[in-house]
């Protein structure tokens, strides 16, 4: 079995709560007792995102079909995170306890990991940002391709175009700003994977955290 690399950084173990449908980080504060209690890199793109698409998807579809798609949708980017996340840490029974399709949908990623991905610096790495003013949690913290990088894993019904996903190369870009402020480590790019039904291949997106994402997180988050 491939054995990937480990370089870990110190871990920080924040705690996190939901307040009317919004997740909150506690974080500890610069040279003081006090904490700091912000809103979610998540939580803080929706709020600035137009979700008007989702009220007309759901009307157009039915509140019971689309809150049967959302629930769907949401099981298997959890199975899809579980087993990445077991695989990454060398774990051969990463595909234990998920379904025969989610399964067979995860394995297609495999050998794009295993070629790609070294110095794993962490996984659902808990990041955080008195810059920036916000906290969460990035899927992989890594080298891909030689490059240090913020790897991202989504699943869709549909394949999406790059300009579809810009609230995800906001994230990451959010992701990499906070962890260059963390542990001092420059990261380069950005690296989106999709899992797609019924699609023979994931989708990858690839772009740089510089210029265009970083100045779009500054311009959202301050």
């Amino acid at each position: 079995m491939h054995q990937f690399d480990h370089a870990p950084v110190t871990v920080d173990e924040l705690t996190s709560y939901e307040r009317n449908g919004k997740r909150y980080y506690t974080v500890p504060a610069v040279e003081s007792d006090w904490s700091h209690t912000y809103k979610s890199v998540t939580t803080i793109i929706s709020e600035k995102s137009d979700k008007s698409w989702i009220a007309d998807w759901h009307a157009r579809v039915g509140e019971k079909e689309a809150n049967a798609i959302v629930e769907q949708a949401k099981r298997r980017g959890t199975a899809v995170h579980d087993m990445a996340e077991k695989l990454l840490k060398n774990d051969p029974d990463y595909w234990k306890g998920h379904g025969a399709i989610n399964i067979a949908d995860f394995n297609r990623i495999i050998p794009l990991l295993q070629k790609n991905i070294t110095h794993i610096y962490g996984q659902e790495l808990a990041l955080y940002s008195h810059t920036l003013k916000t906290a969460g949690r990035t899927d992989v913290a890594c080298w891909w391709n030689n490059y240090p990088a913020i790897v991202d894993f989504k699943t869709a019904r549909k394949t999406k175009l790059k300009e579809q996903i810009t609230d995800y190369f906001i994230q990451s870009c959010c992701y990499s700003l906070m962890f260059q402020e963390r542990y001092n480590i420059y990261m380069d790019k950005i690296v989106v994977i999709i899992l797609v039904d019924n699609e023979d291949e994931p989708v990858v997106y690839e772009d740089n955290v510089y210029p265009k994402w970083s100045e779009k997180v500054v311009q959202i988050f301050t």
